[in-house]
């Protein structure tokens, strides 16, 4: 078996699984490997699991037209998926992820994808915590860090994964049509500035420090839509159907 091929195992390097991504960022291949080969040493310790840290790639490279940056992935065990704020539905809801889904029940209702909140003043829960919904229409949920250790943020700011996600922006916004940048806080604006997005979608970053800074009430949702049908593209159904409440 060689390093690097779709039934790798161990501390070989998983391969890019999404179509086109491995074409589009085979100048980016370098420093995947960089700064796999400084974690391939703690592989245990991994959040998230080995096999997920490229779960972001699993949609077409052709096929992303929103793209959600994050700074690196939670570390508690068994929260972080391989996509930006996502958990998986069976664990508890993170804070920062907790204000997200409010915003989007509010936004929601106020750009009338639902009726406003019930006699109780609560809606379900609009969209799984895994954000598979999302995923599946051409959200990337890009960590800027794809991995830290467990029970220690930011365990890998300088094992080299910014200079490869770096080059996964460069091509996403090199193609004909670029993605939507949603930059929430000033690390993802930093990332993402200078770089030819259709448009940027910003606020205040979403977790408990800051969100009532800007980022409740920016309604980053309805927005990100306007700007697709100003391109003629679909909105992105943020909300699953089966979770939509009725009146």
């Amino acid at each position: 078996m060689t390093p690097g091929t779709a039934h790798s195992h161990g501390r070989d390097l998983p391969p890019l699984p999404g179509p086109g991504w491995a074409e589009a960022l085979a100048e980016a291949e370098p420093a995947r490997h960089a700064a796999w080969e400084n974690v391939s040493g703690v592989l245990s310790q991994l959040c998230p699991r080995p096999e997920r840290v490229f779960h972001a790639f699993d949609r077409g490279f052709a096929d992303v037209r929103v793209v959600i940056l994050g700074q690196d992935p939670y570390p508690t065990a068994g929260q972080a998926t391989g996509l930006a704020f996502a958990v998986p539905p069976e664990v508890a809801t993170p804070p920062t992820l907790r204000n997200i889904l409010a915003e989007l029940r509010d936004d929601a209702i106020a750009s009338g994808w639902v009726d406003p909140a019930p006699d109780n003043g609560a809606h379900p829960q609009l969209v799984r915590t895994d954000l598979e919904h999302w995923a599946s229409q051409g959200v990337l949920l890009l960590n800027s860090v794809l991995t830290c250790r467990v029970g220690e943020s930011l365990a890998h700011e300088r094992v080299g994964w910014q200079m490869f996600t770096a080059q996964v922006l460069r091509a996403l916004c090199a193609r004909k049509t670029p993605p939507v940048a949603v930059l929430w806080g000033r690390h993802a604006q930093a990332l993402g500035r200078g770089l030819p997005w259709l448009a940027t979608v910003e606020s205040s970053h979403p977790s408990p420090l800051s969100a009532r800074r800007g980022f409740f009430g920016s309604r980053p949702f309805s927005n990100v839509n306007a700007v697709l049908a100003s391109q003629g593209q679909p909105p992105v159904q943020w909300i699953q159907p089966e979770r939509a409440p009725h009146s």
